[in-house]
């Protein structure tokens, strides 16, 4: 029986995901302070952008400054919501897309249309007719680790004096068997680790009751871009970047659920709590950052700092988005005096690859600075697709397939890991904290990182095995041509070959025989990361929304998947060729082809 609890429970699963890690760099803080600062200068943590310069998901809105009248509608300038959050892709899809009709706080029978989350009773994203709004992932830094000053073996101290460790056990169960699992928990939070006789502890939002509830539902009765921001600075749910438009013509930017605040800036290093805790509630919602109706009419998110000053105190840095895929938005935001919900659509479609430029460029200097005479060399085919111009993440592009790989080879050789096959964060770091001189995961822009490496060709940084820097990068360039020519001719080694949907049921991936009848098919699909349509085999626009408040009926939405279940149903799979090919297709429904009717007993 699903009771409110599960839903409340379904409600923090995403958060969750999102936040596994979030500790991870503060364990790393004590050996890097160790170092000598000239060691650190090359790690641009996180690659923050200020002032022009914006930074997962993406989205953004229009206001009337800017936003197309609606043909047929009038002369009308209005505000429009794009939108589109990227998560792993699987079977079932994420999310239920949903009309609902529904009496609201203020209203008699509003009609509801985005996607609402199953379990959670609430429209997640979409809008009511009168306001719309979308999320992004804020990035920001809502957890601090804690070491416990321990008084004995099982007591620790705290401001309000000693305090003793409880210990709980869970049974696991799996298969035909079960382990019990102990761990312990402070009054801050779960102990997360212990190492040489140290416990350190997570103080995390979401250990925290009060940091979920069912406000979101409240959001669905907005009637304005100022209330709608209000609401999400009070709901109890994930931090989050809220994108929001109302049929005034009114555009806002904000940050939902609880904010902690702290004495001090947020830090990545392990606190000592006992005599002061660095928590001292949360921030107020009038203290929240926001953004109301700028002068350009133009707002945009990807997961990115939004600004620095108060907004950095209050959010914090929880490993912020490298700039390019936000910049690359705010360019073509302002490509143009007017938008309407195609032109949106087509920013969301946009696999132009414009931070790979400068890889190309690298790739191009090392094939011409290698001697013809050099039998260790690149084929001339190799370097005629090097050199086209037009560099995007499309299925048909060799060229970019091989600045792709390309990269990858550089990483893997100053890193020592191939960023194309995520490993932990300690594999991916093994190779730069063997630099450094110490274990421990390191919390870096690995794009900022090589191309200051690569620009400045320090020696003292140059891996051993090589004896220059033009070394290393012919040496990426002959592996990125063996890597691409091992099993078809390079002209065949598109992007689309290496970037097919591998969007799969749970029982697939147990019998693979069952693929064809469950999966999604296997298309090639343009877009990569660093660009506004992200895409990967299996992660990408879980969904895609435009829409204006009032004109839902010329809003557009895709899915990759339908709302079935099953799979001999024709709705299964409904949208995902739309999805897969950027095809505009309607918000709204179709007249009902089917109907059940729940009745309560």
């Amino acid at each position: 029986m699903w009771s409110l609890r599960d839903s409340l429970a379904s409600s923090r699963a995403p958060v969750a995901m999102r936040s596994a890690n979030e500790s991870q760099p503060e364990h790393s803080q004590p050996e890097l302070a160790a170092l000598d600062p000239s060691q650190l200068a090359w790690l641009n943590w996180t690659h923050q952008l200020d002032g022009e310069f914006k930074v997962g998901s993406n989205n953004w809105a229009v206001s009337s400054k800017v936003g197309k009248p609606a043909e047929g509608h009038g002369g009308t300038s209005r505000a429009i919501l794009a939108s589109d959050m990227h998560l792993g892709l699987r079977v079932p899809t994420v999310w239920y897309r949903a009309v609902m009709q529904t009496p609201t706080r203020n209203h008699p029978n509003r009609t509801l249309v985005g996607v609402t989350l199953p379990g959670a009773p609430v429209m997640v994203e979409g809008s009511n007719g009168t306001v719309a709004w979308g999320f992004t992932n804020s990035t920001g830094d809502f957890g601090d680790l804690i070491e416990l000053k321990m008084l004995s073996e099982n007591q620790y101290a705290t401001p309000q004096g000693p305090r003793s460790l409880e210990a709980y056990t869970e049974k696991i169960s799996y298969g035909s068997g079960a382990e019990d699992y102990t761990y312990e928990w402070s009054i801050w939070g779960p102990v997360v680790e212990v190492r040489e006789n140290r416990r350190f502890v997570h103080k995390w939002i979401g250990n925290d009751p009060e940091a979920f509830d069912l406000n979101l539902l409240k959001m669905e009765s907005a009637s304005s871009v100022q209330e709608l921001a209000d609401l999400a600075n009070r709901a109890g749910m994930p931090n989050q970047n809220v994108m929001m438009v109302d049929d005034q013509g009114n555009i806002g930017w904000t940050i939902s659920g609880r904010l902690p605040k702290r004495q001090g800036t947020p830090q990545w290093v392990a606190g000592d709590w006992s005599t002061q805790e660095a928590w001292v509630g949360y921030y107020a919602p009038e203290e929240y950052p926001r953004v109301i109706n700028p002068p350009s009419g133009r707002l945009w998110t990807a997961n990115n700092r939004i600004m620095g000053g108060a907004y950095m105190q209050s959010v914090g840095d929880g490993r912020f988005d490298p700039g390019a895929r936000a910049k690359q938005i705010r360019d073509r935001l302002f490509e143009k005096e007017q938008f309407d919900e195609k032109d949106l659509l087509a920013i969301q479609l946009d696999d132009e690859a414009r931070m790979m430029k400068v890889w190309q460029k690298w790739l191009q200097e090392t094939i011409e600075a290698t001697p013809k005479t050099n039998p260790k060399t690149t084929s001339e085919e190799f370097g005629t697709f090097a050199k086209k111009e037009e560099l995007r993440a499309s299925t048909n592009s060799v060229t970019y397939r091989i600045v792709h790989e390309f990269r990858n080879q550089v990483f893997s050789r100053i890193f020592g890991f191939d960023i194309s096959r995520r490993g932990t964060l300690e594999s991916r770091n093994r190779g730069l904290a063997k630099r450094l001189g110490i274990q421990r995961t390191i919390p870096v822009s690995y794009e900022d990182v090589a191309e200051e490496l690569i620009e400045q060709k320090p020696q003292h940084w140059l891996p051993e095995e090589f004896g220059s820097w033009d070394e290393l990068l012919t040496d990426a360039a002959l592996a990125t041509q063996e890597e691409l020519t091992k099993d078809q001719p390079l002209a065949e080694a598109t992007w689309g070959k290496r970037n097919r949907a591998a969007i799969k049921h749970p029982l697939s991936m147990a019998v693979p025989a069952l693929g064809g009848f469950l999966d999604m098919p296997e298309v090639e699909l343009p877009g990569d990361s660093h660009l506004p349509r992200v895409q990967s085999p299996s992660g990408g626009a879980s969904q895609r929304l435009v829409v204006s408040p009032g004109f839902e009926e010329i809003g557009i939405y895709h899915q990759p998947g339908g709302a079935s279940g099953h799979p001999l149903s024709p709705y299964y799979r409904a949208g995902f060729d739309d999805w897969a090919n950027g095809q505009a297709s309607a918000l709204m429904p179709g007249p009902a082809v089917h109907t059940i009717e729940i009745t309560p007993k």
